[in-house]
């Protein structure tokens, strides 16, 4: 497999650590936008990694909803 099939994930980690950043920032200032913000990067992550086990493990109708349900 060709290294571009793992960058969704390394995008996934980053996303992982932007959202729990946020969470963070978040419980300090209870700011409605910064949760949002949070739950909009972690469903990003999310969805990059189905996109990461679609690639890396192949294609099930399972995944591509899952894939849909968290943002596409």
């Amino acid at each position: 497999m060709a290294i571009i099939h793992y960058i969704p994930i390394l995008t996934t980690l980053l996303s992982a650590l932007f959202a729990a950043s946020l969470y963070r920032r978040w419980l300090v200032k209870h700011s409605p936008h910064l949760w949002w913000w949070a739950f909009g990067i972690l469903t990003y992550g999310l969805g990059t990694a189905i996109e990461s086990t679609i690639t890396l493990a192949g294609n099930s109708v399972f995944l591509t909803k899952a894939w849909y349900i968290a943002g596409a």
